[in-house]
């Protein structure tokens, strides 16, 4: 789970690099790493979609993560899944004239990972919801 876990978090790291950097030259190379399946085509989609619309995120804010293994939970072939809660309400997103898009909320997922040549990846996320806290267990 410790592997599942360094992967998220880098993941998260990287998907939030063009919102906080401003640079959307190029989908982040490593994530290509890191994805596979449904997830990376959402998470390239989702680059596309913020590099299009100028989105860019709110100077010196950051998204909380908080993660929970879920070692008996499985999807189709998955071998990892983490519940994770992300709370993005102190980290806006803007548009590009600094008027804020999206003011943030708690969403939780489970995301499964499977190795994909000698890697722990993230091949889907299911189940995700707003909700009022972060679950604790």
């Amino acid at each position: 789970m410790q592997e599942a876990e360094r992967v998220l978090r880098r993941v998260y790291e990287l998907e939030d690099y063009p919102l906080v950097s401003g640079d959307f030259s190029q989908y982040p190379p490593e994530l290509e790493e890191l994805l596979m399946g449904d997830y990376l085509t959402a998470s390239k989609a989702s680059f596309e979609t913020a590099k299009q619309a100028g989105w860019r995120g709110s100077p010196d804010t950051v998204a909380q993560v908080s993660v929970i293994p879920k070692p008996g939970l499985f999807y189709q072939d998955s071998t990892a899944a983490l519940l994770v809660c992300l709370d993005t309400r102190d980290a806006p997103v803007l548009d590009s004239s600094g008027a804020v898009v999206s003011e943030g909320g708690i969403w939780t997922s489970v995301h499964f990972f499977k190795p994909d040549q000698g890697k722990l990846k993230i091949f889907t996320a299911r189940d995700d919801q707003e909700v009022p806290r972060c679950p604790t267990e």
